[in-house]
């Protein structure tokens, strides 16, 4: 039924130390102000990762543009050239 699925030991034991890391991470920052910062990142990390699977256009020529990456046509010019 799902044959295109292969799961090994591998990937039990990387689930398993990702899910550790995080809930290290969770109780370091726990009832402190910095559990705020965490969540605004981690929010803003899954919304670009939303933004790359439906392929947004217009988003990602914005990013690459204030990065200072490569010029193009896509990009606007704010005149500081």
């Amino acid at each position: 039924m799902f044959s295109f699925l292969s799961f090994g030991i591998n990937d039990v034991i990387d689930i398993l130390l990702v899910a550790v890391i995080l809930y290290l991470a969770y109780n370091l920052v726990k009832g402190t102000s910095a559990i705020n910062i965490f969540i605004g990142l981690t929010f803003i990390y899954f919304t670009f990762m939303v933004l790359k699977a439906f392929d947004l256009k217009l988003f990602h020529t914005w990013q690459i543009c204030e990065r200072g990456g490569h010029r193009h046509h896509d990009c606007v010019s704010t005149g500081d050239s």
